[in-house]
């Protein structure tokens, strides 16, 4: 099934090339050479371009809604693997693991969840919530060109779930006539267990760059992990492929058609007695994902003043998994009950819609749009009497006013959507500037409103085994009849300047953000389920009240000529609270939990001729969590502090004009700075799990590229 689908893929992106080198006009949008990049030269050091927080082109350092991005160097530097490696350790991101049996995993944004944090492909929420769960680690860097990160309120632009920010995937697209192919090794606490990766990537463009096409793809093994030698996995075992393929031709003069296809595979497993059947283990969950995505867009510029994109994206998600076993595996009567727990999830999901750009005169600049996503959702699981079968539909539409002067930049703007699971219409304003004091010092500021539909979500579809081997129950979450969407409130402001010293580069800024949440949706986990076999039902309902985070972020790099780069970034968070107090058995908390009380980065690189050194520190502070030790109330927990330290030394060989070898080692938490009360045995609560997402692993391997 998964060489068909790449077949397939393969065919659509060689149709399209073969049509493209037949094709006489002018790419329409030349980002990367021509007039832009003659004006992003003159921009000054900082001139990447960036999209996500207008929908329109700014340079990253003057946009009026700050942007951060996490390009191919950065995430080469860091020695990544995946989209989450390469969203760990950036300013206001913290990459988490929150369970030791599959590895359930999320990305936070200013200190809230990660479910608030809206994930896009290309500028598109193709990422369901039953992608959402493990989607993170199954997404290979191989297909990023780059990452662009708003923090705050960004509902204004992409509706429902962006009340923490948003982060947006940029997939690689041919610019040259390229390949490369890399294999990779990695060595988790010595040879504990083993994960190798091997990725490739190639391109061709015409020769006068009017079409190109870009075929790329990634295959990873990992064994499982044990931390604490109890037979009980801590990292999943994981097998992933990822094939995929992109392309743009130009149809006519001032328009190109772009597409971007991948398909996704991946079976991950945790708990023990990994060889054998699931039901024959004491704890398993294993997950079986078969995704295929993509997206299709048609950019015109029909002149200086106006130009519109027709788009269309898809994600057709599937999935089979196991959560349990329910009973005793020892004993053989428990077989019947056990075998059941197989389920099988189905997710087909679509957007559509139309962007367009006005420019009535200069320096003013209205855009609108609109979009259309469905969302549905079948999943069947015997065992546990579970059988949801859900179709969300969301309108949304646009629209906003750019007024760019030589000192102010000011973007108003706002969106209307009609949610299925809601009444009426959700409005969701955003003003944002900046003021450009100089060329060298600027001012931000932004205030935007947002929402959460009500819906099925992510964590839904992680059935959690609470206490296994016959001892406990399991745990599935359903929503309140009378359940409502949740609001949101987000302000924020930074103080950005940069500096020439003679061959030094510094830029520094500093700034501050608050989110207050009403009505949020919380599962209480201490009210009395609704007990069905060794099923517990929780009901998850809204909370009466306002949550609110409140911190600020620094940042600052520092460059030496070509020879010394230096990044660093804080994230502090001053209060981070619920409205109602969570009472434990060991004490009682309004903070909300899994926030830690500040999070930092630095990294240092040195370019010495043909060798690259890069030094890395990740720091991690304390948290509260909350942890079940099977008393009738779950204990409040402090968690110690982390500091990580990484290495890499890669060393560039020139076999001739056109060919390169790049040879990378290095170490990944050198001091193995890991929790050390991880829950051992049947009867653990897998939940318990904080910190640095890996132990100390080595790791080398070698890129050859023509």
């Amino acid at each position: 099934m998964q060489i068909r689908r790449l077949k397939q893929y393969l065919i659509i992106a060689l149709i399209g090339a073969a049509m493209c080198l037949d094709m006489a006009p002018l790419t329409a949008f030349e980002v990367e050479t021509g007039t832009e990049s003659e004006a992003a030269e003159k921009a000054g050091a900082d001139s990447k371009i960036v999209v996500t927080g207008t929908k329109t082109r700014k340079y990253m350092k003057t946009a009026p809604v700050k942007t951060e991005v996490v390009d191919r160097e950065r995430i080469e530097a860091k020695g990544a693997g995946t989209l989450f490696d390469a969203l760990n350790a950036e300013t206001g991101l913290l990459a988490d693991n929150q369970c030791q049996n599959c590895g359930t995993n999320t990305v936070s944004i200013n200190g809230l969840e990660g479910n608030y944090t809206q994930v896009l492909f290309n500028g598109y929420p193709t990422l369901s919530s039953l992608a959402g769960v493990y989607f993170m680690q199954q997404f290979p860097v191989e297909l990023i060109d780059r990452v662009e990160v708003v923090r705050g309120g960004a509902s204004a632009l992409y509706g429902s779930g962006a009340i923490g920010g948003v982060i947006n995937v940029i997939t690689r697209k041919p610019v040259a006539n390229q390949a490369s192919l890399t294999y990779k090794q990695e060595f988790i606490q010595g040879d504990e267990a083993l994960a190798h990766t091997v990725s490739g990537f190639a391109s061709v463009v015409s020769r006068n760059g009017k079409a190109g096409i870009a075929l790329y793809g990634s295959k990873m093994e990992r064994d499982e992990w044990d931390a604490n030698g109890d037979g009980y996995s801590d990292l999943s075992r994981t097998n992933s492929k990822t094939f995929g393929a992109s392309g743009y031709f130009a149809i006519i003069k001032g328009m190109e058609l772009a597409y971007n296809l991948y398909t996704l595979y991946e079976d991950r497993k945790g708990g023990n007695n990994l060889d054998k059947e699931p039901f024959q283990s004491n704890i398993r969950e294993q997950a079986k994902s078969n995704r295929d995505a993509g997206d299709f867009r048609l950019e015109h510029e029909v002149s200086d003043v106006f130009s519109y994109t027709l788009f269309g994206a898809f994600a057709r998600s599937h999935r089979h998994t196991y959560y349990g076993p329910a009973d005793d595996p020892s004993d053989p009567l428990n077989l019947p009950d056990n075998v059941t727990l197989f389920g099988n999830t189905k997710n087909p999901y679509y957007v559509t819609g139309a962007n367009a750009t006005i420019a009535p005169v200069k320096s003013h600049v209205i855009s609108l749009g609109y979009e259309y996503t469905s969302d549905r959702i079948e999943d069947e699981n015997p065992g546990m009497g579970r059988e949801v079968e859900e179709h969300y539909q969301n309108h949304g539409a646009y629209a906003q006013y750019d007024w760019d002067m030589k000192v102010l930049n000011l973007i108003a703007g706002v969106r209307t959507d009609k949610h299925s699971e809601m009444d009426g219409f959700v409005v969701s304003p955003r003003v944002s500037a900046i003021v450009r004091f100089t060329d060298h010092l600027r001012l931000r500021g932004s205030v935007a409103r947002g929402f959460k539909a009500p819906q099925v979500f992510d964590e839904d579809f992680h059935i959690e085994v609470a206490l296994a081997s016959g001892s406990g129950h399991q745990q599935v979450i359903i929503n309140s009849e009378e359940i409502e969407a949740e609001k949101s409130i987000s302000y924020s402001c930074d103080l950005g300047a940069d500096a020439h010293f003679g061959d030094f580069l510094v830029d520094a800024g500093i700034g501050g953000f608050y989110t207050g949440i009403k009505d949020k949706m919380e599962v209480d986990y201490t009210a009395p389920s609704q007990v069905v076999g060794n099923i517990d039902y929780f009901l998850r309902d809204n909370v009466d009240g306002t949550s609110k985070v409140i911190g600020g972020n620094f940042e600052a790099s520092l460059s030496y000529r070509n020879l010394l780069r230096f990044s660093s970034g804080v994230t502090w968070i001053a209060k981070a609270v619920v409205p109602e107090e969570q009472v434990f058995d060991n004490d009682s908390t309004k903070d909300m939990l899994r926030v830690p009380e500040m999070t930092a980065f630095a990294m240092l690189q040195a370019f010495l001729s043909d060798l690259t050194a890069t030094f890395s520190t990740q720091y991690i502070g304390s948290q509260k969590l909350e942890h079940d030790v099977g008393t009738p109330l779950n204990r409040l927990e402090k968690t110690d502090t982390f500091l990580v330290l990484n290495a890499q030394l890669q060393y560039r060989w020139k076999i001739d004009e056109h060919r390169t070898a790049d040879v990378f080692a290095g170490v990944d938490n050198i001091t193995d700075s890991y929790q050390d009360d991880l829950d051992v045995g049947d009867t653990r609560d897998a939940g318990y799990i904080y910190g640095p997402i890996k132990p100390r692993t080595c790791f080398a391997g070698m890129r050859v590229s023509i």
